[in-house]
């Protein structure tokens, strides 16, 4: 309360209670988007019902940093984190974004990765490592286009757990049995496989319908599709860097408002709710349910006029 003279105007309450309904709104809208508040350098706003998972924080930064640090506990380290001197990745921003949260609310999720790694100089096996570090309870299933180097692997006892998918991720029949082998109905699929581009568009095609609703489909290392290496003539697809359909889509998302049939050449994937780039690597999100469109569109949705 402040005093004016005789008069006597009340501010306190008005100012601070909705000071601090604001604070309560603010710390739920950033709890359900993944947000963080921060009053400062080092503030983090932590999850009081995540404390001991760090899949599950609320800030991103940890879990990329979550991500980053279990990879370099375990030998050989991936390159996934920008290990090695030749490359600079660091898909662990996408995965620390996505993945990790997922995994944290789906602890059984069913996980497909394409690429055991056969052709790294530090030998196969080092993501199904830390696949098994952060996901222990998931259902892990490896596509690799090697057989003997799987077979040596799993001699080894580095694909314990895991259950294996063998042939070419671009042979659209090879695609069909991993399917029927494996029963589909994917929750995360990562494609790291070949990366020739017949390889990235057919696996694609055929695997995104067997993502579930809600699900995330990860692709690295797109930045050598422009690479002649990796442009090999193919009669399995006609051969496009794969980063032109990602454009297109992007393109059709942003102006979806004003979109004309016909407007696009790659048609837009069944329920692509979004994709996100980074350095060198993509992921595409299908949509959940009802409650990711417009609210006119869902079911029984009333408008006033």
């Amino acid at each position: 309360m402040v005093s004016m003279g005789k008069h006597k105007i009340k501010r306190t309450k008005t100012f601070v209670v909705p000071m601090v309904f604001f604070s309560f709104v603010s710390f739920c809208f950033c709890k359900s988007l993944d947000l963080t508040i921060s009053t400062g350098p080092a503030a983090i706003l932590k999850d009081d019902n995540n404390d001991n998972d760090l899949n599950g924080n609320i800030d991103p930064q940890v879990r990329i940093k979550h991500f980053k640090d279990t990879a370099l506990q375990l030998k050989p380290v991936t390159d996934k984190i920008g290990y090695s001197k030749i490359d600079s990745h660091r898909y662990h921003n996408m995965y620390g974004h996505f993945l990790l949260p997922y995994a944290a609310h789906t602890p059984d999720m069913k996980f497909l990765e394409i690429g055991l790694g056969c052709n790294m100089g530090y030998g196969p096996g080092a993501s199904v490592k830390i696949w098994k570090k952060l996901f222990p309870k998931a259902n892990l299933w490896e596509a690799e286009y090697v057989k003997e180097c799987v077979d040596k692997a799993q001699q080894k006892g580095q694909l314990e757990g895991i259950n294996v998918l063998l042939g070419d991720q671009g042979d659209l029949a090879t695609l069909d049995s991993w399917i029927e082998t494996s029963g589909g109905k994917f929750d995360i699929i990562i494609d790291d496989g070949g990366h020739h581009n017949c390889q990235i568009i057919n696996s694609f095609e055929k695997l995104w319908p067997q993502l579930l609703p809600g699900g995330y489909y990860f692709i690295e290392d797109l930045h050598v599709g422009r690479s002649r290496p990796f442009q090999v003539a193919s009669d399995q697809c006609t051969n496009v860097p794969f980063h032109e359909y990602l454009v297109d889509w992007q393109k059709h998302l942003i102006y979806l408002t004003f979109s004309k049939a016909g407007e696009w050449k790659h048609k837009l994937p069944e329920d692509l709710e979004f994709v996100h780039c980074q350095a060198e690597a993509c992921v595409l999100h299908k949509r959940k349910g009802d409650v990711n469109l417009p609210y006119k569109d869902e079911p029984g949705a009333i408008i006033e006029d």
